[in-house]
């Protein structure tokens, strides 16, 4: 999956299977180098080409209701085709993703249009906050909807306007850093897969699992209602974190 931008293609390399892991069961999971490098070093010369810079610098103090947050964010230009080709790029590659919960008849049906961009420089962290599930309009194709319930329902359409609600969180991480991991806090009596992750004792005796930035690497995570509380530690050296933010949506 290429960023929009003249010098790219919409070319995508061979399709092979990706094996997901789980973090903390029914919670958090993890696909590798679901971005392989070469495409992950594209959306970063993309995002910092000096023609095209659209950064928009973000600083929210911690209040009562707001975590602390600190980084630069952006919109891709064509949010719908990134979502679509996500989600096209998730289904034929990891089809487990779309039904993380076994006993969950919905199964998700495509991305949320909502893309956004996060560049995390030296120092710049978000404090623990957990993330809304939220309503949304996607564009839903006979073939999108092949493995969800809808099927039945679109088949006579070649695309459909549906309303879906946001299920998962999806972190794609477009480089590695020193510190910025993605920390969540444990549920009680919660398990966890420690390939890749760091457990430690919290000084209120919780314990938490920290997922450190790799590059290509696709996390996804429950929220709404489900969501375990989590934040971005704070970068470390010289490197920024560049991170790409949507959601797996399921129909509403």
């Amino acid at each position: 999956i290429r960023p929009s931008h003249p010098q790219h293609h919409s070319n995508q390399p061979p399709h092979h299977h990706l094996p997901i892991t789980t973090l903390i069961p029914e919670y958090v999971w993890v696909i590798p180098n679901f971005f392989s490098p070469t495409e992950c070093r594209e959306w970063i010369d993309v995002l910092e080409d000096d023609s095209t810079n659209r950064w928009d610098y973000t600083h929210q103090r911690a209040t009562r209701y707001m975590a602390h947050r600190e980084c630069f964010r952006q919109a891709p230009p064509q949010a719908h085709a990134t979502a679509a080709q996500l989600f096209r790029r998730l289904r034929q590659t990891c089809p487990d993703a779309l039904r993380l919960i076994p006993d969950n008849s919905s199964c998700c049906c495509g991305c949320n249009p909502n893309v956004r961009l996060y560049k995390y420089g030296p120092g710049m962290s978000f404090g623990p906050h957990i993330d809304e599930s939220n309503t949304v309009q996607i564009q839903l194709t006979t073939e999108d909807a092949a493995t969800t319930s809808a099927a039945e329902d679109i088949m006579t359409e070649t695309t459909r306007t549906v309303t879906a609600t946001t299920r998962y969180t999806m972190l794609l991480y477009l480089s590695a850093c020193q510190g910025g991991a993605t920390r969540f806090e444990l549920p009680p009596n919660s398990t966890t897969t420690t390939r890749n992750t760091t457990r430690k004792t919290a000084k209120n005796a919780d314990q938490d699992v920290a997922f450190a930035p790799q590059v290509g690497a696709l996390l996804l995570h429950l929220h709404g209602d489900d969501c375990l509380t989590h934040q971005a530690d704070p970068v470390r050296g010289t490197e920024a974190k560049y991170v790409l933010r949507t959601d797996l949506v399921e129909m509403a």
